[in-house]
């Protein structure tokens, strides 16, 4: 091992580092910011864990200039988001009817199978993609990547990565339909 490895802090403890420092010490304030808007508990601690996780990924982006911004922001879009989901559930319930509320949704045999053959035609959907729009769908759809910062993991431009998004959407919208 070289003598200065020893001296030069990984990248992880880098991170970790950071994290701690400047995002970490925000936990307090965000569990009260999260408590004041009426929300359980437990949903509390999920929205906090799932904004750090979110934080952790901005930072491999390189887009987390100001991080206590970045945490209220993202706290403030996904508590956005889960009422948004806790609406259209109610809905959705209310336009079943009052027959089907609190009953208990089984995977039965059927569904099981329907669900391993939708699988499998998403696997050989994707698997028809170019590399780079692979990349793309993964970085914008899955790890949830800003343009900006998937284009620079993937050394494209922009538009590039807007363009292999819009033509690998297409492939899958056409895949998935042709069965």
């Amino acid at each position: 091992m070289p003598r200065h490895a020893d001296k030069t802090p990984s990248k992880r403890r880098q991170k970790e580092v950071w994290f701690a420092n400047h995002v970490w010490v925000h936990r307090p304030q965000l569990r009260n910011f999260l408590r004041r808007r009426k929300i359980a508990r437990l949903q509390v601690e999920d929205l906090c864990q799932e904004t750090f996780l979110r934080v952790w990924r901005t930072y491999d982006a390189g887009n987390c200039q100001q991080p206590k911004a970045v945490v209220f922001q993202t706290a403030r879009n996904l508590l956005t988001d889960t009422l948004r989901r806790a609406a259209l559930g109610e809905a959705a319930v209310g336009l079943i009817g009052p027959q089907l509320r609190g009953a208990c949704d089984t995977l039965d045999p059927l569904r099981w199978v329907s669900g391993e053959c939708d699988l499998k035609r998403v696997s050989r959907a994707l698997g028809e993609l170019s590399r780079t729009q692979q990349a793309v769908v993964w970085y914008r759809r899955v790890e949830e990547l800003p343009e900006k910062a998937v284009a620079k993991v993937l050394r494209i431009t922009v538009d590039r990565v807007d363009n292999q998004l819009r033509a690998a959407t297409q492939r899958l919208r056409a895949s998935m339909a042709g069965g």
